[in-house]
């Protein structure tokens, strides 16, 4: 009923565009079979968009072929690297979003294309919260921090930011389930257990159905729901964790539950830094994009433009736990010469292999985990 009256109600043309490369019929290998079903059911669900509304309309475009019309979303991404991508665009404002799977077998196809395309006429905004009320950065503050701009930004790419407020008293919370993206920027205060839970569940992609919207409760329910049942998310929860070299042992403890290991120390880049800024990495070496699947390429090259130097001030080096659950990629490394000094006022890092010596890098100072299951 919600994916009619959207498209019932739009007042704008609206385009999807499905890359999808011109396959061999012949190829009957297993991974080729689930691609076509999943392109089968793509191009299904766009044939009952368009069916349902004149002002919804769909195009299949092979990227190798019409390589001008993936950069006029992504840049100078090279087409190789476009394939299986839903883009749904207003047509009027020339506004889109790239169409986020809620889950590898496009079950929740039809809901996530009505969110792009809501996203896309401006009728609704993706949500990103920065939790708040453990001593993190502040978003509103005008300070030198950087993140007053970071709010401008993102809200100047339609996304919508808001703090996510937890105080250190407050047992009963929930990341909101609208929310697309936490940020926990540097937090310098404890994790309260009742918070450190609430964050388990957002990541496993559940909510406590007591704090959860009508829409995602069952309908045929008959009593309201227990205390400590757990209901689905609209999506999986994704998170950006921003760790200084002090960060809280519950902090610590939390997301290495998750596969990541914080140091102590900062990372002294002998042959990296910024000149006069010896703790301060220029950092050069990013991953090679080696295959489309990689999911680091929007990242270390959006838009199809590889990232020039990028500078982090007191920067920690972070361990990675990689088994079955968890898939763990580096996004950046440091040099060779580079040593973990626990001294944050000492720069000169001690080499050799005596007892006191300073631990050698290379390090990876930023990285991206996927927990599966």
């Amino acid at each position: 009923n919600r994916t009619k009256d959207v498209l019932s109600n739009l007042t704008e043309d609206v385009r999807a565009t499905a890359f999808y490369k011109d396959e061999v019929v012949a190829d009957l290998t297993d991974a080729a079979q689930q691609r076509n079903a999943r392109r089968n059911k793509v191009v299904n669900t766009l044939e009952e968009f368009d069916s349902r509304s004149k002002k919804f309309s769909y195009r299949i475009v092979d990227p190798d072929l019409e390589p001008e019309v993936v950069s006029k979303y992504f840049g100078q991404r090279p087409t190789s690297f476009v394939a299986e991508i839903v883009v749904v665009e207003s047509l009027d404002s020339g506004r889109f979003d790239v169409l986020q799977p809620t889950d590898a077998g496009y079950n929740k196809l039809e809901q996530d294309l009505v969110t792009s395309t809501l996203v896309a006429t401006g009728s609704e905004k993706k949500q990103i919260y920065f939790l708040s009320g453990h001593g993190e950065r502040d978003i509103d503050g005008a300070n030198t921090s950087g993140y007053g701009a970071v709010r401008s930004g993102l809200e100047g790419d339609n996304y919508q930011v808001q703090n996510l407020i937890w105080g250190p008293l407050d047992v009963d919370v929930d990341v909101p389930a609208e929310a697309a993206l936490v940020v926990i920027a540097g937090p310098t205060s404890s994790l309260p257990e009742a918070h450190e839970e609430a964050l388990d569940r957002y990541l496993e992609g559940v909510m406590l159905a007591k704090n959860a919207p009508e829409e995602l409760l069952d309908p045929e329910r008959e009593s309201e729901p227990d205390p400590l049942a757990e209901t689905a998310r609209r999506e999986h929860g994704r998170m950006i964790f921003l760790a200084e070299p002090d960060t809280p042992v519950s902090f610590r403890n939390f997301i290495a539950e998750w596969g990541l290991l914080i140091s102590n120390g900062y990372i002294r880049d002998v042959d990296s830094s910024v000149q006069g800024l010896p703790q301060t990495l220029s950092l050069k070496i990013f991953p090679d994009a080696v295959s489309p699947e990689n999911p680091a390429l929007e990242i270390i090259s959006p838009k199809g433009e590889p990232l020039t130097d990028v500078f982090m001030p007191g920067a920690t080096a972070i361990g990675l736990i990689q088994d079955e659950l968890r898939s763990v990629l580096p996004l950046a490394a440091t040099s060779a010469n580079s040593y973990l000094i626990t001294d944050p006022d000492r720069t000169e890092p001690i080499t050799g292999s005596g007892a006191d010596s300073d631990p050698p890098g290379p390090f990876f100072p930023v990285v991206r985990v996927q927990s599966i299951g």
